[in-house]
């Protein structure tokens, strides 16, 4: 069975598209789970309320937001027949989950940086050269999904033309 072109070029692209989100987080090869020698409840506590801070500082909801408005405007330019009530609820829906995300993403930071850690990167944030880091994230990130999405649509095409190509020739 073939897949219409449309779909899988969708596919390609979503897939790019979210990768290309994932990989702008700070990424090493080699992580290791930090781990404090004596952590207490309270300890825990002090940590997420400081990630917490962190990411306030940061603005990830406003990114959050951001991603989800690019992503679901694209979505709907390639499925114009959708109604408009559909798009809302989904897009409702989604931004209601942003608590339960921010609470795991809490329980990433706490996996891989101490509190220290934390501490000084929020503080940094605090700082001239972070708060100028905080301001053009968003214009960054959507460049750089914007050119993601790009290339995952030329990527895809190329892989649909080289599949049609080999169709062709078994034909």
């Amino acid at each position: 069975m073939r897949m219409p072109k449309l779909n899988l070029i969708f596919l390609v692209v979503m897939i790019f598209s979210f990768t290309l989100v994932l990989s702008s987080c700070k990424s090493t090869n080699n992580v290791k789970e930090v781990k404090s020698i004596n952590n207490s409840e309270a300890q825990k506590e002090e940590k997420n309320k400081e990630i917490k801070r962190l990411l306030k500082l940061t603005k990830s909801d406003d990114m959050f937001k951001m991603v989800i408005e690019q992503q679901m405007g694209m979505i709907r330019n390639m499925a114009p027949e959708v109604p408009e009530k559909f798009w809302n609820d989904f897009e409702e829906e989604a931004y209601k989950g942003m608590d339960a995300m921010n609470d795991k993403i809490v329980d990433i930071y706490s996996k891989y940086l101490t509190y220290e850690e934390v501490k000084g990167i929020a503080d940094f944030y605090q700082t001239d050269l972070g708060k100028r880091l905080i301001e053009v994230t968003p214009e960054i990130t959507m460049d750089a999904m914007k050119l993601g999405q790009e290339w995952g649509i030329e990527l895809g095409t190329k892989i649909i033309d080289k599949i049609n190509e080999g169709r062709e020739r078994q034909d």
